[in-house]
């Protein structure tokens, strides 16, 4: 195998698994970090390594990540609770996890704008731009996060929830509740 092994965490959520899924198929060995281990079984079934930890409960997270290169954290949340408890509390668990188990890089799947002001008016924003000037911080890690466009599910998700909004260039479309309506289209710049 190449490049040693690499923790995924949210190894059972679609980033996660896709990311676990390329990591093999790219001849790495890939640990899957999991809260359930039933939940594991189709990437065990790919030839990942299963193990349990929780990122919330950071005395877990010793035992995964020993032996580990690198890690690839690809956690989600949906409320403003889990946002603090998962995506910055976690995360921040999980890297210094890794650091103390050695692990010399660290790849976060983080959101597109994230960092933007408007965004950090938004729980899993907020949080996730909090993590990324942790992980930008640390200065014996090799970093790399990724921002990608949600998914359109996502989006509806959020919508459903007190503030979702959509950037589109430089036209922000915000919906303040699930009776909001959808904006006119504009011409122009």
């Amino acid at each position: 195998m190449r490049g040693g092994k690499i923790l995924v965490a949210g190894a059972t959520g679609r980033v996660g698994g896709s990311a676990a899924r390329h990591l093999l198929e790219a001849g790495f060995e890939v640990r899957a970090l999991v809260r359930n281990a039933d939940r594991g079984e189709s990437l065990r079934s790919l030839g990942a390594e299963v193990a349990l930890g929780d990122v919330t409960r950071p005395q877990t997270l010793a035992p995964p990540l020993e032996g580990c290169a690198g890690v690839f954290s690809a956690l989600s949340s949906t409320t403003d609770r889990q946002a603090r408890e998962v995506e910055y509390g976690g995360n921040v668990s999980l890297l210094s996890a890794a650091r103390e188990a050695g692990a010399r890089r660290f790849v976060y799947s983080s959101a597109l704008h994230a960092d933007h002001p408007m965004a950090r008016k938004v729980g899993t924003f907020r949080e996730k731009a909090r993590f990324e000037e942790v992980l930008f911080g640390t200065g014996d890690v090799s970093t790399t996060v990724l921002r990608p466009a949600m998914f359109m599910e996502t989006l509806l998700m959020a919508l459903k929830g007190p503030v979702a909004f959509v950037m589109a260039g430089s036209d922000v479309w915000c919906a303040g509740s699930p009776q909001t309506t959808r904006p006119e289209p504009q011409s122009g710049p």
